[in-house]
């Protein structure tokens, strides 16, 4: 798929869940008494109103078809969040036995156990399952770290269920994961380990009755708290990066106010915005991108272009407030306060297997998950665990008890498999197989390398009726894109077919959700491409898209960027000098708009102007390619500025001493700035490094005088 790392596997997940309710229905269809488990507890109320509300609001929202299905990226759409409310509740209700939790738990650390294999050794992995961003099979290291604390939580749960050798080897298990945890680095995964462990460590000293336990876990929390304050202590002093270097590149405290620290605090400032102009039903279940477009910081652009592009917030507290407004923010939250008052009650006669110990892991992990949820979003590899923790804490702390069934409802359930089969067989198809086949001829297109393969791959992923045909699309032309940058040929008559199929899917997504920047400027770019290579009529067709999308994010330098290249392939130099001057305006601290600006007065003619912008981008620390370096001196060497010539070849020389077209270059503005003595010596050193060059050379010598 697309997104192997995501998207398959949450597939699968709903494919097993909806046939699994399936054997559920039946077998309660085919039930002959009247006895079962009661429906209900406080626990199932909270996850039911709660999965109520973000379907709700998804409706209310700005684009209910995101909502609702998701994306590839994140695979986190309502109809997700739905199959494992019903993952929950099948739990809840047939894992009722310790030996069942036993089973169960077992199975998940060993799960565990081997993503952490793959992220110790994930060059090993098959290529297409190997990821650069070190989280192994599940493939952002993020992720990983949050899914593998949870797994670590319940690997300590299972060691206390135990006994003999077989809790030895949990332990064992549970310290694996605690090293892979660390492995990753997260920050924000480890900031839920350490207020986990001190939230149980706490929660034991008054849970636990037993004088011993008690006492050791006073001496664990009291040294935990000495520890974390010589460590914080000596991070400030900047003693910790002498000493643990690793250790101090996780508890960076400067991270917070530089780099990816501080485009993070933008986007929680974008989320609050978002908040406060939808507090009550929010934007809509995954549509915080449109909040960032609208209220985007033109700061981010200083970092790079990846840091424009933002679909969450990366605090998922903030997320959920933004997504679906303060009931779904609350509705979120009292999950976890029913789940926390469900362990710190007293046990009562009902609850059975269960002990202290095991009550302040729990109250600990869900206190970490809390943590680690204000740096991080969910994904299906966290939820899986997420609500198999719920599930536990349903069935061993609010037990449910037997009751008897109306007679009407007996005679109603054997008949409800019926439209029930119907449903499974059209989710099936529409809703699993299809995106998996879309994904697949996706992927397809990602792979393509020149552009007819890239037009055979997505002409089949366009055909397939997905849910998710916008995302497909931005996709499709993102790599269209991509391609003709590369300098693949997109003339021919298929590929130019199949690149307007993908605008007009993007032009009818743009037109039905007129609040996302995404669609039209995405449409924009393969016109504008059209009009470069294919035939100029296009351009007219991109103008408006791009517009569009500036007016839903007039902040965001990129869409005036494109804008400007638009107006500069169609000769209207005053109007792209406009446009790249408000994107200076945007922030006149980003180099990058200057270098933009710069280089559209070159295209017009005016290069003193255009030049005096370049410098001003590079005083600024616009960090040059080497093509744009070799343009730059280009530029200085027709304006006769040998000086600035001289000095960038020199440049290139310290960066590149092997390179003998540099030596050769220089000795020619040696050459021209009349500097003989200089251009001598830089041709002699060019033949040493490249004999053959002396024939060349000896004329070079001759043509310019130098001796």
């Amino acid at each position: 798929t697309y997104f192997p790392w995501n998207f398959g596997k949450t597939i699968i997940f709903q494919i097993v869940v909806e046939l699994l309710l399936f054997l559920h229905i039946i077998g309660q269809a085919m039930k002959s008494d009247d006895k079962t488990a009661k429906p209900m507890n406080w626990l199932d109320w909270s996850l039911i109103i709660f999965l109520l509300v973000i379907t709700i609001t998804a409706f209310t929202g700005v684009n209910v078809s995101n909502s609702f299905w998701g994306n590839q990226a994140r695979a986190n759409g309502i109809f997700t969040w739905l199959h494992f409310g019903i993952w929950y509740f099948l739990l809840s209700r047939y894992f009722s036995e310790k030996k069942d939790w036993v089973t169960l738990l077992s199975l998940t650390a060993g799960a565990a156990i081997i993503v952490s294999g793959t992220i110790f050794f994930q060059h090993s992995l098959p290529a297409a399952w190997q990821s650069e961003a070190g989280g192994g099979i599940i493939g952002n290291r993020a992720f990983a770290a949050a899914y593998l604390l949870v797994a670590f939580g319940l690997a300590l749960v299972l060691t206390f269920y135990l006994s003999g050798k077989r809790r030895w080897w949990s332990l064992a298990g549970a310290l694996v994961l605690l090293i892979a945890l660390f492995w990753t680095g997260n920050r924000g995964a480890i900031l839920g380990l350490f207020t986990g462990g001190f939230t149980g460590l706490a929660a034991a000293v008054f849970m636990v009755k037993d004088k011993k336990n008690r006492r050791l876990s006073i001496v664990a929390l009291s040294l935990g708290i000495l520890a974390s304050g010589v460590l914080t202590a000596m991070a400030i002093t900047k003693k910790l990066s002498v000493y643990l270097p690793r250790l101090a590149a996780v508890i960076n405290i400067d991270s917070l106010t530089s780099g990816t620290g501080e485009t993070r605090l933008m986007a929680w400032q974008i989320a609050w915005q978002g908040i406060k102009e939808r507090p009550i039903l929010g934007w809509g279940w995954g549509n915080y991108d449109i909040t960032f477009n609208k209220y985007f910081n033109p700061h981010f652009l200083k970092y790079n272009f990846t840091e424009t592009v933002w679909d969450k917030p990366h605090n998922w507290l903030l997320e959920i407030g933004v997504i679906s407004g303060v009931f779904g923010l609350v509705s979120y939250l009292s999950i976890f306060g029913i789940a926390s008052y469900y362990l710190i009650r007293k046990k009562g006669e009902q609850v059975s297997f269960v002990s202290p110990i095991i009550s302040s892991i729990l109250l600990g992990m869900l206190a970490g998950y809390l943590a680690t949820s204000l740096f991080l979003f969910e994904t299906s590899d966290i939820l899986l665990l997420f609500f198999l923790l719920l599930a536990f804490i349903s069935v061993e702390y609010a037990p449910r008890q037997v009751v008897t069934l109306h007679p009407r409802w007996l005679a109603v359930r054997r008949f409800f498999w019926v439209p029930y089969t119907l449903f499974i067989l059209i989710s099936l198809y529409y809703f699993n197989y299809l995106p998996l086949k879309a994904s697949y001829y996706l992927s397809q297109a990602r792979a393509a390398a020149d552009g007819s393969a890239w037009s055979l791959a997505a002409a089949r992923a366009v055909a397939v009726p997905a849910p998710f045909v916008g995302e497909t699309a931005i996709f499709l032309a993102e790599r269209f894109i991509q391609l003709d940058k590369a300098g693949a040929d997109i003339t021919a008559k298929e590929t130019a077919s199949v690149a307007l199929q993908v605008a007009d899917a993007l032009e009818k997504q743009s037109d039905r959700y007129r609040d996302n920047p995404l669609f039209p400027v995405w449409a924009g770019q393969v016109y504008m491409a059209l009009g470069e290579k294919v035939d100029p009529k296009y351009y007219i067709n991109a103008e408006p898209l791009l517009l569009r999308a500036h007016g839903l994010s007039p902040q965001k330098q990129e869409f005036l960027f494109f804008l400007g290249r638009l107006y500069l392939l169609e000769k209207d130099f005053p109007r792209a000098i406009d446009v790249q001057k408000q994107a200076v305006a945007a922030d006149p601290s980003i180099s990058t708009s200057y270098w933009f600006l710069g280089l559209t007065y070159i295209a017009s003619d005016d290069v003193a102007t255009g030049l005096s912008e370049i410098e001003t981008a590079l005083k600024q620390g616009y960090a040059l390619t080497l093509d744009q370096r070799l343009y730059l001196l280009d530029i200085y060497a027709g304006e006769k500025k040998y000086d600035k010539v001289i000095e960038g070849y020199r440049h290139l020389i310290k960066d590149f001493p092997d390179n003998v077209n540099w030596y050769i270059r220089l000795a020619t503005a040696y050459a021209l700035a009349r500097d003989k003595a200089s251009a001598l010596q830089t041709t002699e050193t060019a033949v040493s490094l490249y004999p053959p060059l002396r024939a060349e050379a000896d004329a070079f010598i001759k043509q310019y005088k130098l001796k």
